[in-house]
């Protein structure tokens, strides 16, 4: 449901700010999205948590690789 949301917001924006003939592309976005998601329905979940280790990683320097944790392993300062 959150892609397709995505999906509709963006194709909005397009329409806003180029021209209302954007709205031609909700059909052909849709019908990828559904080709896509045809044999894994978890398809963007993946694509997302791909996002999340890749770039979103503050781990990586601490682990030396991507990482998906809810731990920070950022370097503290002790005060002395």
């Amino acid at each position: 449901m959150i892609p397709l949301l995505l999906m509709i917001i963006v194709v909005a924006a397009c329409a806003m700010k180029i021209s209302l003939w954007c709205w031609g592309l909700v059909l052909p976005f849709w019908f990828v999205m559904a080709q896509i998601t045809k044999t894994d329905d978890k398809a963007f979940r993946i694509w997302g948590l791909w996002f999340e280790t890749k770039f979103r990683n503050r781990n990586k320097g601490y682990w030396g690789a991507s990482s998906y944790g809810p731990a920070d392993y950022r370097k503290r300062r002790f005060k002395q």
